[in-house]
């Protein structure tokens, strides 16, 4: 029941409420719903007297933080970041005092808004993969998803569909992918209705992994102008693949 217990903790910290955390586990699990909100309270009372992280802890993650993408971050966003991905609990003047310390040509940098072009790294296939939608063909009836491997860049799927805003239709085209081609170790989107399936979907999948990317690490939200699939050109090479097989055909 421990695994189970911080699934279930997982699930709450994602957003859901107690009746689509049963849904979620009764495949594998069958659970009441007093045995979740049981299991739900008992963390709040635990938590409840919880104090600030340390400043030692915080400043070791920020230095982490700092050696990678994390330098680009604002102190709003590593805020986000030192919350989601450490469990921490701090504030966000604190956050930014701290940023400004220890990285002071950077904030000076950001605050002058010359900012450095973002370097991209990708381990391997099926490290990161990016989905987003694409919404000018919308006044068509035409939505389109697609979904790429951020290391390969080929194209995991390219669905169109009469909505690519309902969090069923997108949860169906990951499930069908994860299926034959296998989970991601981290799964990006952008912050958006039709992600909020997805978003339990993965770390659940990712929950019984032994790396360090295993469970709430797997998922991650992020603009979607900074996001590594660009619909809109995977979807135009597309459009041109078929013109011109369709040349090829009918000549």
């Amino acid at each position: 029941m421990a695994d189970f217990r911080d699934i279930i903790l997982e699930l709450k910290r994602l957003g859901c409420n107690t009746q689509e955390i049963r849904t979620l586990l009764s495949p594998v699990k069958e659970i009441s719903l007093r045995q979740v909100q049981r299991i739900i309270h008992i963390q709040r009372c635990r938590g409840s007297g919880r104090t600030r992280d340390s400043l030692e802890d915080i400043k070791a993650a920020i230095e982490e933080e700092l050696k990678g993408p994390g330098s680009l971050l604002g102190y709003r966003s590593l805020w986000h970041r030192l919350k989601g991905k450490y469990n921490f609990s701090v504030t966000r003047d604190t956050v930014m005092m701290l940023l400004a310390t220890m990285d002071h040509e950077g904030t000076k940098i950001r605050k002058s808004r010359r900012l450095k072009r973002r370097i991209y790294l990708n381990k391997g296939p099926n490290y990161m993969w990016h989905a987003d939608g694409y919404d000018k063909l919308k006044p068509y009836g035409i939505s389109i998803h697609g979904c790429i491997d951020g290391y390969s860049r080929r194209i995991l799927w390219l669905k169109v569909a009469s909505s690519n805003n309902d969090p069923r239709i997108i949860t169906s085209y990951y499930v069908d992918c994860v299926r034959s081609q296998g989970c991601p170790r981290i799964l990006r989107v952008d912050m958006r209705t039709e992600n909020s399936t997805v978003s339990i979907v993965q770390p659940i999948l990712r929950h019984f992994d032994s790396d360090h990317l295993a469970g709430g690490k797997s998922f991650m939200y992020g603009k979607s102008t900074n996001n590594q699939v660009d619909i809109k050109h995977v979807v135009t090479t597309f459009l041109c693949r078929v013109d011109v097989n369709h040349v090829n055909t009918t000549s």
